[in-house]
């Protein structure tokens, strides 16, 4: 039995140490596999965290500088005569050509002509002006002369003003006393009228007593003092008859009197009026000679202004004229190459104003617009490092992106359909072998990003899983 407990003992002991064998023996692989994905996860993503250099490409046009360049085109028309070949290095203020125009010193000639008939047009004006200005002036001197002629006359007519009121009141006086004329002629009158009836009374009763004193009814002496009584009444009609003629013509004297010195006054008045008239007419006819060489200053004025102005018009003209054939001569502004091709064909040709000659640019330095997606924005930044290249072309060319170097304006691609941003650079042309127009394509130098960033957002841009997944 103790051999069988100890047999059984050590089966036991025995199996246990295999369990442990075994399990430890299936433990180890695990752990190194675990070990190993590990390892590869920590490489993942050290590799993922290596900075790699970074670039955006794009296609560029070459493109020439708007400071860096000049354009001449025919200021007028005519034949060019050419100093300069193309692909010629120029500098500033070497001539380039010269135009022959003889439609613009025909015109030239034709308004220095008209400017100096304008001029002499002018001198005649100001001579016109200065003889209406001496009219105008003396006909202001007659016209007051002729206004002081016409106070003297008001003046002449008050110093006779005494004499004249003295004449009317004498005149005012004489109509009373002829009233008081015809007032004693009337009772003469009245006067008559009874001694008339007196008078038939008498001549009755004489001729009663002459048919008594026939018949010796009565004493002559009674006759003869009747008689003495018709003598003394006709002598009293006539002497009242007498004077009344007498204030009768006392009366016509009176009137006369009355019209002398309504003549006199009349006299005055006609005087002072033909004195006054005359004068008045005067000073009217100065006064209207006055106004007419007034007129005629202003008309010489408006006259003398529009002869300046004809003057001032050709005078810009010439001017003009002057300065275009001034441009005949064509000077470059800028240093730079002749970039227009066959030249030559254009030399001693007629060319119409507008025309377009030659074109200089500066080939140094050019610059060009790179298209690349709207996405590749956040990579761009001014003042860039850029390499541009040609196609089929080995050589490459530094050029850097400009502070305005993102182009405002959003532009789709026809063939991808994508929002298309224009990014402006300046290319190092220093060898000049670049010309305008050239077609290539552009890196653009961006920050330094990590592979797994990289990777990332060229899985972003095949898979946009940030629009279902707010937080990726």
């Amino acid at each position: 039995i103790i051999e069988m407990t100890s047999a059984s003992s050590s089966q036991s002991v025995s199996e246990t140490t295999r369990t442990t064998d075994t399990a430890t023996t299936s433990a180890a692989p695990r752990l190194r596999r675990w070990r190993l994905w590990g390892a590869v996860a920590v490489g993942v993503v050290a590799v993922g965290a290596i900075p790699l250099p970074h670039h955006v490409t794009g296609s560029a046009a070459v493109q020439t500088r708007s400071d860096a360049r000049q354009r001449l085109v025919m200021p007028v028309s005519g034949r060019v005569e050419l100093k300069v070949e193309s692909q010629t290095a120029v500098q500033p203020g070497q001539v380039l050509g010269r135009i022959r125009s003889d439609d613009l010193d025909n015109q030239l000639a034709q308004a220095q002509r008209e400017w100096q008939q304008a001029r002499l047009g002018v001198q005649s004006a100001q001579q016109q002006l200065s003889l209406a200005q001496a009219r105008w002036a003396a006909a202001e001197r007659r016209e007051s002369i002729a206004l002081e002629g016409v106070e003297r006359a008001k003046e002449d007519t008050r110093g006779d003003l005494p004499q004249r009121q003295r004449w009317q009141r004498e005149r005012d006086v004489l109509p009373a006393q002829v009233a008081a004329i015809e007032a004693e002629i009337a009772g003469i009158e009245a006067e008559i009228v009874g001694l008339q009836g007196q008078l038939t009374a008498v001549q009755k009763t004489v001729t009663a007593l002459t048919s008594l004193q026939s018949h010796g009814a009565i004493r002559e002496a009674d006759l003869w003092e009747a008689q003495g009584r018709l003598a003394s009444l006709t002598a009293d009609i006539s002497q009242r008859r007498g004077l009344m003629a007498a204030k009768r013509q006392e009366i016509e004297q009176q009137h006369g009197w009355m019209a002398a010195k309504t003549a006199q006054m009349d006299e005055v008045d006609f005087q002072f009026a033909k004195t006054a008239l005359a004068a008045r007419d005067d000073y009217q006819a100065q006064a209207t000679y006055t106004e007419t060489a007034r007129t005629e200053v202003a008309t010489a004025e408006a006259h003398l202004r529009a002869s300046q102005e004809l003057a001032a018009r050709w005078q810009l003209d010439v001017q003009q004229l002057e300065q275009q054939r001034s441009q005949l001569t064509l000077v470059a502004t800028h240093a730079g190459t002749v970039i227009t091709p066959d030249l030559d064909l254009l030399d001693g040709t007629r060319l119409e104003a507008g025309q377009e000659l030659l074109t200089v640019v500066d080939l140094q330095q050019l610059t060009a617009e790179v298209e690349i997606r709207q996405e590749d924005l956040d990579w761009v930044q001014p003042g860039a490092r850029v390499r541009f290249r040609r196609p089929a072309d080995a050589r490459v060319y530094e050029a850097v992106v400009t502070d305005a170097g993102i182009v405002p304006v959003v532009q789709t691609s026809e063939q991808q359909q994508r929002p298309m941003l224009k990014v402006r650079i300046l290319i190092d042309n220093s060898q000049e072998f670049l010309l305008p127009g050239v077609e290539g394509y552009a890196h653009i130098q961006t920050p330094k990003v990590c592979l797994a960033r990289k990777v990332s957002r060229e899985f972003q841009k095949l898979f946009p899983w940030g629009k279902f997944f707010s937080w990726l």
